[in-house]
């Protein structure tokens, strides 16, 4: 093998040494002095003056016509340099051979290196393709099994959910059934109330399988002995109202810790609910208009007595008083039932709390009626604007928890405005035939009116409260004063108009008696007025003024 290279190499040496003498013979044996034999007839002249404009434009030609040099000559030289720089090239090239020769056995084994990778890299380029379809085969198969897995955990949670949501552990039916009723027991109601609702959504579906039809009696079962439970519970609260010296508003606040029971029962047992809610309305009826009527009677045995009695009228001559069973009235009487003094303080005081019964009582404290009327109303409001907050919270929100839309949220709202109307109707129709006795026998303007003030003050701290539940009531109060305050003035004006200007003795200059209570009434019921602007006062107060004037006027002839 090294043999044959160093043949090879000694042959390539031996051509480089031939090639070099024949160049250097054919260099050797060129003329270039030697004149060329030029057959003129054969020359185009035809561009020759553009190649010279050409040449002329040349900086080394241009330069070298200025110096005036000989260009045979120069062309001379410059092939003369020529041959030079090729000859010497040439020894360079033999000088450098042996260099050359072993670049190119170099070169031949990078040829061969090269040739080797590429057959490897070849074969590694069809490994790896190989290896590029099996990673594809397996991304293939783990796409599949990915989808695979996801799907089973989806059926896995859905069959999870599923089972929890009609699953009834034995614990649960234990805890329904034994456990005390506290608020732990809500949370097994809401346990149980998921599974029927779910149940129920299945049944309306028509995707009962037949584990849900397995636990579906489980569940009823449940549901029926929860439900007596919860029966039993809140009409046990609602019967410890009755005893006596009882705080209702304590109990109540008892019961609303347990208002999901009356929901469970809403739901699903409405009868059951529709039975508790009526025995709590019975009751809670009963015992209200149990008290209130206590605490009317009491007060109504101190109220002061009436001052205005029938026929005490602006026009009244006192002098013609008094009879065979009557007394005679004073002036001072009759100065007392027309001037306002500080009655109207009331007002003013219209926040103050409701008039102890007892104490009142061992004290032997007398009220007016004005005063009883608003403790009375007071305590009402007080009664019933909790009242009216528990029957929304316990009741009307169950209704509404078990409506789905506007329309029978609206009909739960009437529903509970019904509901406050069956606890009270019998204690403000008690309220009312005591103003309507009352009524019957007032004679005094100012207290009528003192009693509208009352209950405008009274609907405006209702409307405070944000409820609407006395609202009926005061309307119906209005409706009873108004039309006797009428009554009353008209009586008054029509006295006026009735006095005889004969009665006064001719040169009587002392002020007489319409005057003085004219203007003491007109002062009272200017300033209960104020602020208000009534339109009803204004004008008959207006007819009364022109009536007085007129009277005053014929007075004044006598």
């Amino acid at each position: 093998m090294e043999s044959k290279e160093a043949k090879e190499k000694q042959l390539s040496l031996d051509e480089l040494e031939a090639a070099e003498a024949q160049v250097s013979s054919q260099v050797m044996g060129l003329d270039l002095g030697s004149e060329l034999d030029i057959n003129m007839e054969d020359i185009d002249f035809s561009e020759v003056d553009d190649d010279l404009k050409k040449f002329q434009e040349d900086e080394i030609v241009r330069d070298a016509l200025q110096r005036g040099v000989d260009l045979g000559n120069y062309a001379r030289q410059i092939h003369a340099q020529l041959a030079a720089t090729e000859a010497a090239s040439i020894k360079d090239y033999l000088k450098e051979s042996a260099d050359v020769s072993g670049l190119h056995e170099e070169i031949k084994a990078c040829d061969s290196v090269l040739e080797r990778m590429e057959h490897m890299l070849t074969r590694f380029q069809a490994d790896l393709g190989a290896i590029s379809s099996e990673i594809k085969h397996l991304q293939d198969k783990s796409m599949s099994m990915r989808i695979k897995l996801k799907n089973r955990k989806a059926v896995h949670k859905d069959l999870d959910a599923h089972i929890k949501s009609i699953f009834i552990s034995p614990e649960l039916v234990r805890c329904i059934h034994e456990a005390e009723i506290k608020e732990s027991y809500i949370g097994y109601l809401a346990d149980l109330d998921v599974k029927i609702q779910y149940l129920k959504q299945l049944q309306k579906e028509g995707k009962l399988d037949k584990a849900s039809r397995d636990m579906a009696p489980l569940c009823e079962r449940t549901k029926v002995k929860a439900i007596a439970r919860i029966r039993q519970f809140l009409l046990q609260r609602v019967y410890l109202l009755k005893k006596p010296q009882t705080n209702i508003q304590i109990k109540q606040n008892l019961l609303l810790r347990f208002k999901y029971l009356y929901q469970f029962c809403r739901l699903h047992a409405p009868s059951t609910a529709d039975e508790i809610r009526n025995i709590y309305t019975d009751t809670v009826r009963k015992i209200y208009n149990n008290h209130f009527k206590q605490y009317l009677l009491g007060l109504m045995k101190l109220q002061a007595p009436i001052v205005a009695k029938k026929g005490d009228v602006l026009g009244l001559d006192e002098t013609k008083t008094g009879g065979m069973f009557s007394m005679r009235k004073t002036s001072l009487h009759l100065s007392r039932v027309f001037m306002l003094g500080n009655r109207d303080t009331i007002l003013s005081n219209i926040d103050k709390p409701p008039i102890i019964y007892h104490s009142a009582a061992k004290r032997h404290t007398q009220f007016r009626y004005n005063e009883i009327f608003r403790a009375t109303h007071r305590l009402l409001m007080d009664t019933a604007t909790t009242e009216s907050a528990f029957l929304s919270d316990f009741f009307q929100e169950a209704d509404a928890y078990r409506g789905e839309d506007q329309k029978e949220r609206k009909a739960s709202a009437k529903r509970g405005t019904a509901l406050f109307d069956t606890i009270f109707s019998k204690t403000t129709s008690m309220f009312l035939e005591n103003l309507e006795n009352y009524l019957m026998k007032c004679f005094d303007c100012l207290e009528l009116l003192i009693l509208v003030r009352i209950v405008l003050l009274h609907s405006q701290m209702m409307r405070q409260r944000q409820t609407d539940c006395l609202d009926s009531l005061f309307d119906r109060i209005n409706m009873l004063l108004w039309p006797r305050f009428k009554v009353v003035l008209d009586a008054h004006l029509a006295s006026i108009r009735t006095v005889r200007v004969s009665s006064v003795s001719r040169g009587n200059t002392s002020v007489h008696y319409i005057s003085r209570r004219y203007a003491e009434f007109a002062a009272g019921i200017d300033v209960l007025n104020r602020g208000y602007d009534d339109a009803i006062i204004v004008s008959n107060m207006g007819r009364m003024r022109t009536a007085v004037c007129k009277l005053l006027t014929d007075l004044s002839g006598r």
